[in-house]
């Protein structure tokens, strides 16, 4: 992508936020800056061969686009080029950037993008992801953290010299089975999803290293300090009894984002201009038994259509990488259908339909409304003052400063640190 805007004359800055593969193009002068934030990454184990019924990866145990990412960069560069040509022919003041920004799925790209400034000077954010139906954003979601709890023991040979050593895998299942005992004690929006990333080597070995990573999501960023002070305290309690050492480390923190309604109605508008994908007798075969495995059957195996914004305070139990840029700059987005009614993302199923021409006229269908609403908001200076002040009144008085810590850099984790 870097390089197709190069080539189209945008001026790139790789490497934004101390993150290798994040970076910003841009192109034009002076204000208003318009940006689209393209929001890229893959899924570990989702590698799939495109269009067909059965697990099939490409590559065993690589990653794939279950959750439709591939459409997402494709479409937003497409609008972002379009924006390009339109301030090329009628020389149009203002600037229009692209934001790569990588890692979604671990929520690190927008979020230490944020937390660097790089959308301090933005007017207005427009961003999309694909999905089973097409609407703009109209409810928030959740702030969250991701963690990880490092359990060190010691190793010992497990079948003759067990007890001299400190199991910490032992220690790591402890925690485990007491998050989700704790679970039920929780308020009924928060959401605890974590996994052993490591556990030892060989079963003759006591493991002397465990890690277990959470994503911990609540309503707010006090709910998700307290929940996750509870964990450390759960975390703590578990290495006393097992003899462990355990370090809490932090990856990544984020809020829930701001709605700006002036936005969602701008790009509302131009969705319902764009005609709804139409689905081929072989997309709608391979849509029957891709939902077979989800208990889904039936009238209609797509979206048709755009719903009606419906604004409301009831949250969706979700957390979003860009939502930090929601309390810097007004941020609008939307969803557009390009996958089968009732299979879930993140799944195998997403992957092997993501290239299907549903999923790539939906991914047009998104290019052209991102493209249209950044022209309007570039070229009609009271549609965006309305979105500024909308903003300004949700933001408040707050003055946006990032829940990371100030010392935190991108994969630290990934560091090797002293015992």
């Amino acid at each position: 992508m870097q390089n197709e805007l190069e080539r189209a004359g945008f001026e790139i800055e790789s490497g934004v936020a101390s993150l290798p593969t994040a970076f910003v193009a841009s192109y034009g002068s002076g204000h208003p800056v318009i940006g689209i934030v393209a929001l890229l990454d893959a899924l570990p184990g989702l590698s799939q061969e495109k269009f067909v019924t059965e697990r099939r990866p490409t590559s065993p145990g690589g990653a794939g686009h279950g959750c439709g990412h591939n459409l997402i960069g494709a479409a937003d560069l497409g609008a972002v080029l379009a924006v390009k040509q339109a301030i090329d022919d009628h020389s149009l003041p203002g600037t229009v950037r692209f934001f790569g920004a990588p890692a979604e799925e671990i929520y690190h790209g927008g979020v230490y993008m944020a937390r660097d400034g790089v959308f301090d000077d933005v007017d207005a954010l427009l961003f999309w992801h694909p999905s089973t139906v097409t609407t703009v954003i109209t409810r928030s979601g959740l702030a969250m953290d991701s963690i990880r709890f490092v359990f060190h023991g010691l190793a010992s040979d497990a079948t003759d010299a067990a007890a001299k050593g400190i199991n910490a895998l032992a220690a790591a299942y402890q925690l485990s089975t007491a998050a989700e005992r704790e679970k039920a004690l929780w308020p009924e929006d928060a959401v605890l999803n974590h996994v052993l990333v490591e556990g030892g080597t060989i079963p003759s070995i006591v493991p002397e290293r465990a890690v277990l990573w959470f994503f911990l999501h609540a309503r707010d960023r006090e709910a998700v300090h307290t929940l996750r002070g509870r964990l450390h305290e759960l975390a703590e309690e578990t290495a006393q009894k097992t003899r462990t050492r355990v370090e809490m480390q932090i990856l990544s923190s984020t809020r829930p984002w701001l709605i700006n309604k002036s936005i969602a109605g701008l790009l509302h508008e131009h969705l319902e201009e764009e005609p709804t994908p139409e689905s081929t007798q072989a997309e709608r075969e391979l849509a029957d038994a891709l939902r077979l495995a989800f208990d889904v059957e039936g009238e209609p195996r797509f979206f048709e259509g755009t719903l009606p914004p419906v604004y409301t305070d009831e949250r969706v139990l979700i957390s979003d990488d860009t939502a930090e840029a929601s309390w810097i700059a007004p941020r609008g987005g939307f969803l557009v259908a390009c996958f089968p009614l009732g299979v879930p993302s993140h799944t195998w199923q997403w992957t092997t339909s993501a290239s299907s021409s549903f999923a790539h006229n939906g991914m047009m269908r998104a290019a052209r409304t991102v493209a249209k609403t950044a022209l309007e908001l570039m070229t009609d200076r009271d549609a965006l003052e309305i979105a500024r002040r909308e903003f300004e009144a949700a933001r408040g008085d707050v003055i946006y400063e990032s829940p990371l810590p100030a010392e935190l850099r991108p994969f630290d984790y990934l560091k090797p640190r002293p015992r």
